[in-house]
């Protein structure tokens, strides 16, 4: 089973009680996790609908038509292969999109070695609700903030660095 999906019913999670709840504009999560579970998790906790896939093969065949609002990586899937190595290709395509790590593994360096080669945060598993909203929170306004600077514009002329494009009167 390489593809799977789930929906929170009410697409509103309530923190604790709180009269906030988590942006339900948004479009979809992807998770990459063997556990089917965890995204059902992640879309119960953050009322996001999440897209999740056991393998990085799987997640790769989808990705470039996807336009997720964030992106969980587990470190360690199936057999010996590892979420982290799927990092570097995942912020190729999706530059202004939060990558958050999830593992149980307990190791401190995996935190280094993950923010050093593209992800945003990091979480530890058993998934903490208020710590994984407040993250996906916070995360999604940085790179939402990034993505408007990105954009330089001089009069009709427009230049994104990071997707190397110029266009002028909207057309490349």
């Amino acid at each position: 089973m390489a593809q799977f999906s789930a929906k929170s019913p009410d697409k509103s999670f309530m923190l604790l009680g709180s009269q906030k709840s988590m942006d339900t504009n948004a479009r979809y999560t992807i998770t990459l996790d063997d556990d089917a579970s965890i995204s059902r998790i992640i879309a119960q906790v953050t009322g996001i609908p999440s897209h999740g896939f056991a393998t990085g093969e799987s997640l790769m065949k989808k990705a470039g038509s996807m336009d997720p609002v964030a992106v969980f990586v587990d470190v360690h899937l199936e057999g010996n292969a590892n979420g982290l190595d799927m990092i570097p290709e995942l912020r190729k395509i999706y530059p202004f999109v939060p990558i958050i790590v999830q593992t149980s593994d307990p190791k401190d360096d995996l935190i280094g070695q993950a923010l050093a080669i593209g992800a945003n945060d990091f979480i530890r598993k058993p998934i903490n609700p208020i710590e994984l909203t407040g993250r996906l929170h916070a995360r999604i306004q940085e790179m939402s903030a990034r993505k408007k600077i990105d954009v330089m514009t001089i009069g009709d002329i427009e230049f994104s660095p990071s997707q190397s494009s110029v266009s002028k009167n909207g057309k490349v």
